[in-house]
């Protein structure tokens, strides 16, 4: 295995609890056809919050 594959791996299995909670919190919001701005909403501020530009629009 390569150590750029390796590190990548470490690095999953470290935040492994920080991940799964992120996704309990996801699939706990209502997102049908329709009514998705409150999981935009979610995931803009998440993105946000790491420094990534966001641009939102209705669907």
């Amino acid at each position: 295995m390569t150590t750029q594959r390796q590190a990548i791996l470490d690095t999953i299995d470290r935040h492994r609890e920080k991940a799964i909670e992120f996704l309990q919190k996801m699939v706990a919001i209502p997102s049908v056809t329709g009514d998705e701005a409150a999981i935009q909403a979610f995931v803009a501020e998440y993105m946000t919050g790491i420094g990534l530009a966001v641009d939102m629009w209705e669907t």
